[in-house]
């Protein structure tokens, strides 16, 4: 679904996090990436302060996001997140309530 690389800033570790989206032309037509990166751009939104500062993150998005649910998707891009060590606290990446 998708694929994270995150390096430390070069500019500090006290400066925010930056997320950058793409999406290859392999993804689909314009219509179909720019969906899938806004899909993604917002479950990160809601869990921007959940983030460790001091990183540069880009997240990769592959053809097989654009048939997933939200919950699946949702769950695939916080397990590479935590895997990654970049959730300030493990315990607080559950999924929000509404």
């Amino acid at each position: 679904m998708v694929v994270i690389v995150a390096a430390p800033r070069p500019d500090g570790p006290d400066r925010p996090t930056r997320v950058g989206v793409v999406a290859g032309k392999r993804v689909g037509d314009a219509v179909v990436r720019n969906r899938a990166k806004r899909r993604v751009r917002e479950l990160l939104r809601h869990r921007y302060g959940q983030l460790k500062a001091g990183w540069d993150i880009v997240v990769i998005v592959r053809a097989t996001l654009v048939g997933a649910d939200v919950v699946t998707l949702d769950g695939a891009l916080w397990s590479l997140v935590r895997r990654l060590d970049l959730v300030v606290d493990a315990s607080c990446a559950a999924l929000p309530s509404a």
